[in-house]
């Protein structure tokens, strides 16, 4: 099965209806794969997913602080909803505790 067959259906800006498919225009798979490949290792998808958890996890550490200032109900409540909205099993762990899984 090729990329084609398996993602053609997306597209770069998907969410616009009037943007081409991937399997409408083959040329540009083409041309990020030939980017891709002179990439740097700073483009790198997977070190740049383990920058992205590290920002991900500060600015949720910051929030909760932020939060918890006001009230720590608040706090509870806000890990609750942040971990549905993750799809995740509720943290048992208080707000801005740095066990907390992010991926």
């Amino acid at each position: 099965m090729t990329m084609l067959d398996e993602y053609g259906f997306r597209g770069a800006l998907e969410l616009d209806v009037a943007t081409p498919r991937y399997r409408e225009n083959p040329p540009l798979v083409a041309s990020m794969l030939v980017a891709a490949r002179g990439s740097s290792d700073k483009n790198d998808p997977v070190e740049k997913f383990i920058r992205n958890q590290e920002v991900r996890k500060n600015a949720y550490d910051a929030i909760c602080q932020g939060i918890r200032k006001r009230s720590a109900d608040k706090a509870r409540r806000f890990v609750a909803q942040y971990d549905r909205g993750m799809n995740r099993p509720r943290q048992k762990a208080h707000c801005c505790d740095h066990t907390a899984s992010f991926t």
